[in-house]
């Protein structure tokens, strides 16, 4: 598959792009992406805006260099790691960040962007801001969703363990659609995963038979599923759920202690889907633990066809 993700090399993470806008919860994503096992390079990111006509004063050569000297303090602090740092400084001179971001991740070739849900401007920009259409659609990248609850309730001993054990217990959402179905592969391929938990969350039926008919069509589905993953050598359970999908899959992560929650998006990448709104994005606001976004690349999306995601429940990232 084209889209490797999530450490090709290692079997957690390769080469990732961090942004950051030195806030409090800023630093908190940085220092838990700091404990990940297997990390190989982190690119540091901070984008200056020069899109007004603060770019041409002294105020603006101020700032890039404030910037330049920050990104720099964090290098150093992250030098230890056993992981290589390098530190991009970027002028926004058209666009917005969100764009500008997509643009260094292709350019650096990152096998995944990793961020926080909340933030001064970064996150301001990244999820309420307007993007180019032209720029989204070309955007590749998986993204790894970071809650400022997560990062920041982790210290010490305690960051580097739950984050080196991100894929230790992962929850994947499944609807059976295109999006769900290249999550599951993605997931198949990737190595380090000690537990996976599969759900799939069924909308209730008009009567008591047909919400009965879903369940049992989605636990057969689900159990050739399992079945698939345990040939390739992966620990999995099931769960099949009836109910407001955002409000299940948060309520099985929370009882399943799950360190991951994945979701698939066959959307133009995931920064529309979660620019949208989607079940993604209800996982995304909610979760108080990481969250990874997967998009089925351009050339391998089809039509969602009958029984996909269709009338009976929202694929998940659309």
């Amino acid at each position: 598959m084209e889209q490797k993700g999530i450490g090709e090399d290692t079997g957690i993470f390769g080469k990732v792009l961090v942004p950051t806008d030195f806030s409090r919860p800023g630093r908190h994503t940085l220092g838990c992406v700091a404990g990940m096992q297997g990390l190989r390079e982190m690119v540091l990111y901070y984008a200056v805006d020069a899109t007004s006509s603060l770019h041409r004063t002294g105020i603006y050569d101020l700032k890039v260099e404030n910037a330049r000297a920050l990104l720099g303090e964090k290098q150093q602090q992250l030098g230890g790691h056993g992981f290589r740092v390098e530190a991009r400084v970027k002028a926004v001179t058209h666009g917005d960040i969100a764009t500008s971001i997509l643009e260094t991740a292709e350019e650096e070739q990152v096998s995944l962007v990793i961020m926080g849900s909340r933030g001064r401007t970064l996150v301001k920009g990244l999820l309420l801001g307007s993007v180019s259409a032209e720029v989204v659609r070309s955007g590749k990248v998986p993204l790894l969703i970071l809650s400022h609850e997560f990062a920041e309730g982790l210290r010490g001993e305690d960051c580097g363990r739950r984050c080196g054990e991100i894929l230790s217990r992962v929850l994947c959402a499944t609807d059976f659609s295109p999006a769900s179905n290249h999550c599951t592969t993605f997931l198949a391929e990737a190595r380090g995963i000690d537990d996976l938990i599969l759900i799939h969350v069924a909308a209730k039926g008009r009567t008591q038979e047909e919400t009965e008919g879903r369940v049992k069509d989605a636990t057969a589905k689900l159990g050739k599923l399992a079945e698939e993953f345990r040939a390739v050598g992966h620990r999995v359970s099931t769960r099949v759920h009836v109910g407001d999908p955002v409000d299940e899959i948060m309520r099985v992560a929370r009882m399943e202690d799950a360190t991951l929650i994945t979701m698939g998006t066959v959307g133009k990448n995931w920064l529309t889907e979660i620019l949208m709104g989607s079940t993604t994005l209800g996982v995304v606001r909610h979760a108080n633990r990481p969250v990874l976004v997967l998009r089925v690349p351009p050339e391998n999306q089809r039509p969602v066809l009958p029984g996909e995601g269709g009338k009976e429940q929202p694929p998940e990232g659309s």
